[in-house]
């Protein structure tokens, strides 16, 4: 870890209350913009509080440090994020970090706690994290939960081996915390489960494969764990078992987030590698369960879901992850859930494609990008579902700057989409990312990652940075390291 500025941030209000927020910028070990940096620019915004303006204080950088002084006088605790910015000499800003939202108020006689780790980073560009795993890791499930961090569970290691580890990528310290932090085991190793957030500072593992060897289905689980933080802290972690109906076990699931961020689970490969089609919904509520739903109109591996809004009720759409065989051309090639049933959805897309990864878009759009075709050709089209009864579909041919399967994709705040590395089976993965323009739908910009890799996490943190984990490299082998995506500023993400 690169740690070169030490803050301390004074705040100061009415009643002769004062306390101090610790700060520490941190840099990848591969670029440090501070080099080309002659001052540093806070800002506070806090006219989401009772200000009417956000607070903005800007200081030059003396033997290493910056001081900064805040007169804030909010009506009631402002708990908001705090904006760190490199400026050259000229003031044009030349990079960025954000905070988690912070609690503000100012507090009498503040405990003296370890600093906040800001990572800063040039925009645009894919550079090596101020971490990485403590050993390599692919096919783990990955959940973001709020005012934590990532959660990683269980996954393969280099010979193949299942994982029973739990890991949090801190986003207060940009470190990895794991059981050498005193956080629990899963009760049961699995490989290629699935995992969602859960209110109360939770996250949740479902299903996956016990079975040794990289890319194995054998011997799949139906069954959930927790993993409860102990608050906004690792304090005091647990993990432990999920109740709730009897479901079918297995692994490489198709899931897809609700609007009211329950996880809708479906499909996926049974202990033979065949496709399933049970499905089950698991709440993410204060008392979460598994509850067992109507079945998918289609077995299916390997589809694309994402959350959607149709004319007549919310729900998810699903497409591809059809088989190849003689019941391919009578099965639905997508269907949408509503409530707790699946039905087939009229795309007007004869083509099943099996690996490619849908995301909603910012205006209700879903586009599906990547994956591979009935004849194992990887793909570098994707198209753009408008959720209408029949769907209103847009082909976009060559939106990927290479063909991706096995690939990433994540939506920014501003609406863009980052599309990371991805391949063709058994070729060497992509060492770029694709940044594509969620409104317009068009390729902005290819950057470069540090290594090739295929089958690994992307996960929106909540400062703004995409967290690119694990996966397999250049020499089909688990990865360790970690790199971050940050993209130019936008506002919206204060």
């Amino acid at each position: 870890m690169r740690r070169l500025f030490a803050l301390a941030l004074a705040l100061a209000a009415c009643g002769g209350k004062s306390g101090t927020i610790s700060l520490a910028l941190l840099v990848s070990p591969a670029d440090n913009p501070f080099t080309q940096a002659s001052q540093v620019r806070f800002t506070l915004p806090t006219d989401q509080c009772a200000m009417k303006a956000p607070t903005v204080q800007t200081s030059a950088i003396m033997n290493g440090k910056v001081d900064v002084n805040f007169d804030q006088h909010p009506d009631s605790n402002c708990i908001v994020p705090i904006l760190v910015e490199l400026l050259d000499q000229g003031g044009s800003p030349i990079a960025w970090g954000m905070t988690p939202a912070l609690q503000l108020a100012p507090i009498d006689q503040p405990g003296s706690g370890a600093a906040i780790n800001v990572f800063i980073a040039r925009p645009g560009q894919v550079v090596a994290a101020p971490a990485s795993l403590l050993s390599p890791r692919t096919e783990f499930a990955t959940a973001y939960v709020t005012q934590l961090g990532a959660v990683f569970f269980g996954g393969r290691t280099t010979d193949g081996s299942v994982l029973p580890d739990v890991a949090l990528y801190s986003v207060y310290s940009h470190s990895i915390v794991d059981a050498a932090d005193q956080i629990p085991f899963l009760a049961q190793a699995r490989a290629d489960g699935v995992a969602v957030s859960a209110d109360g500072y939770k996250a949740i593992v479902f299903g996956g494969s016990q079975a040794t060897g990289l890319g194995m289905r054998g011997n799949p689980l139906g069954s959930a764990e927790i993993f409860d933080s102990g608050l906004a802290s690792v304090a005091n972690p647990s993990v432990g078992a999920l109740a709730g109906d009897t479901v079918d076990a297995r692994s490489a699931p198709n899931v897809s987030v609700f609007g009211n961020g329950s996880l809708m689970i479906a499909g996926g490969a049974d202990g033979n590698g065949n496709p399933l089609s049970t499905a089950a919904i698991l709440t993410t509520d204060t008392s979460p369960r598994i509850t067992g739903i109507g079945a998918m109109q289609a077995p299916r591996i390997g589809a694309a879901c994402a959350p959607a809004t149709f004319p007549d009720a919310s729900g998810v759409v699903c497409f591809g992850g059809l088989v190849v065989g003689p019941n391919e051309m009578t099965q639905p090639v997508a269907e949408r859930l509503v409530g707790s049933s699946f039905a087939a959805y009229d795309t007007n897309m004869p083509k099943n494609r099996v690996g490619a990864i849908a995301t909603p878009l910012n205006d209700g759009r879903v586009l599906v990008t990547g994956g591979h075709d009935d004849t194992g050709t990887t793909l570098d089209s994707a198209f753009v579902i408008q959720p209408t009864l029949p769907a209103t579909v847009m082909a976009l041919p060559g939106l990927l700057s290479t063909a991706r399967d096995g690939h990433s994709a994540t939506r920014l705040p501003n609406g863009d989409v980052l599309v990371c590395g991805g391949g063709p089976a058994g070729a060497m993965p992509s060492q770029t990312c694709d940044l594509i323009d969620g409104v317009a739908l068009q390729r902005k910009q290819t950057v470069m990652l540090g290594y090739p890799r295929r089958d690994h996490a992307a996960v929106l943190l909540e400062t703004g940075n995409v967290l690119i984990a694990g996966g397999t490299g250049s020499d089909g082998k688990p990865l360790a390291q970690l790199e971050i995506f940050t993209p130019v500023f936008d506002k919206v993400q204060l």
